[in-house]
């Protein structure tokens, strides 16, 4: 994939005006426009399907592009830790190939969505409810209800699931 990457101090805003950290999103950009956060099982690859909705989601808004990035700030350690994908599956299986292990996110340029892909078994997706939906593939209300079973079956596994599931999930 040939990449395009955003300067450090986009990347840097970015972090501050969506993430709280590597696994969380701010407050006060949940608080804008209504915005819904709903946890979803990450896979260790993103298949096609996956992928194909990922690209539904963030083109909503008319974009061509998200903006990929790492979480947390590697220091020059990760290459290319904030680059434009475009919104195609090919190019958003690559990219999120290209970040693992490290947690990522992947957000809209308008801010009307954004991921969490992080490493402890659960992702975030969060924005306008037409995007979470098409991000999920499923109604809110039946991604959550998968979320918490997800979480009760890894409860001997991953027991901080059934938290976020409680925090994010069990509305």
């Amino acid at each position: 994939m040939e990449t395009q990457s955003l300067s450090e101090p986009q990347v840097r805003q970015l972090r501050e005006a969506l993430l709280s950290g590597p696994q969380e999103f701010r407050p006060a950009w949940l608080a804008e426009l209504g915005k819904v956060v709903v946890p979803f099982e990450t896979p260790l690859v993103l298949d096609d399907a996956f992928a194909q909705r990922i690209a539904a989601a963030f083109s909503i808004g008319g974009h061509q592009a998200g903006w990929g990035f790492s979480a947390e700030s590697w220091a020059g350690m990760l290459p290319h830790q904030s680059i434009v994908v475009p919104l195609n599956p090919a190019a958003i299986v690559s990219w999120h190939s290209s970040f693992l292990p490290f947690s990522m996110a992947l957000a809209a340029p308008d801010g009307s969505g954004a991921a969490l892909f992080g490493q402890d078994e659960f992702g975030l997706v969060a924005g306008e409810p037409g995007v979470v939906e098409t991000f999920l593939g499923s109604t809110i209300s039946d991604a959550r209800k998968a979320f918490a079973a997800y979480a009760d079956d890894m409860n001997g596994a991953a027991r901080h699931l059934a938290e976020v599931a409680s925090r994010y999930g069990r509305r």
